[in-house]
């Protein structure tokens, strides 16, 4: 469990780095745009052809897409931070990702079909395996308990001798130590059958309640964690079927977007649109971006 919120948390944090990457691209992107632009008009109203107020203004954007870069840069150091709790050099110490290693954003693979996510889960889950585990040692314990009730019939046999050297003989006339006579017994042979019937049952069967109880309980938990882990897979795929429609839609937006800029500055260079206009339309495309 533990792991597996880690590859979580780590996952997300990665995301969020991706993220800020993107912002980080397109502000600069608005700031190269607005940097260009005013070179131009400062050329330009040198030459009398635009007001003098066009250039201030975008001096003002100039700045103001600086400190929007800036701002973006510090949001891509703060996740490029976060993330390094989640990634280790050898010596286990954070490794923090450098800017160029973000990755080039390219559209998202087809998510897997909800049979195979909930397969995922289920083999990957600590918790189905937990209750599993934990209803297979009360099947085992119920089956022993159950065992116990039965009457029981033991087999036995056995063979004993004496070993050993004999005694000696009993005469006082010889002092020397002689095996003979023989004195050692025949050996025995032992045959018999243990019948045993319990009779003081009430404990026993009160322990097999429990037990049944706990089983019964046991499965029922693993009945609810499988309910709960297909309602999270599809929640999970309802989640990425409106990202995907999110995606297309935005993808859409940003097609329009560029073509109304396009429009936008062919008109502000023949003279029939504003300074105004093109910036909120450049602005435009960056939040759809």
């Amino acid at each position: 469990q533990t792991r597996l919120e880690l590859a979580r948390a780590g996952g997300l944090a990665y995301w969020e780095w991706v993220a800020a990457g993107a912002r980080l691209a397109v502000a600069d992107e608005l700031l190269a745009l607005a940097v260009e632009r005013d070179r131009q008009l400062v050329q330009r109203a040198a030459a009398g052809d635009v007001p003098a107020i066009d250039v201030d203004d975008t001096a003002r954007l100039v700045a103001q897409r600086r400190g929007r870069v800036v701002a973006a840069e510090r949001a891509l150091e703060r996740a490029a931070l976060e993330l390094a709790l989640y990634r280790r050099d050898p010596q286990g110490q954070p490794l923090r990702p450098a800017r160029d290693e973000l990755p080039t954003l390219a559209a998202p693979p087809p998510p897997p079909s909800s049979a195979r996510l909930l397969d995922d889960a289920r083999a990957r889950r600590p918790e189905p395996r937990r209750w599993a585990l934990v209803a297979q040692q009360h099947e085992r314990e119920r089956a022993l308990a159950e065992n116990q009730l039965l009457p029981g019939l033991s087999v036995f046999a056995g063979v004993s001798q004496d070993l050993g050297p004999t005694s000696p003989p009993l005469s006082t006339s010889s002092s020397v130590w002689s095996p003979d006579p023989k004195t050692r017994a025949a050996p025995d042979v032992d045959v018999g059958l243990v019948f045993e019937l319990p009779t003081f049952l009430s404990q026993a069967r009160g322990r097999l309640s429990q037990l049944d109880g706990n089983l019964r309980r046991a499965r029922e938990q693993a009945r609810l964690v499988d309910d709960r882990l297909a309602v999270e897979v599809k929640d999970v795929d309802s989640a990425a079927a409106a990202a995907a429609a999110r995606v297309a839609a935005a993808d859409a937006e940003v097609k329009a977007a560029d073509a109304v800029l396009a429009a936008e500055r062919v008109r502000f260079a023949a003279g029939d649109s504003t300074l105004f206009l093109v910036n909120q339309r450049e602005q435009a495309r960056a939040e759809a971006q």
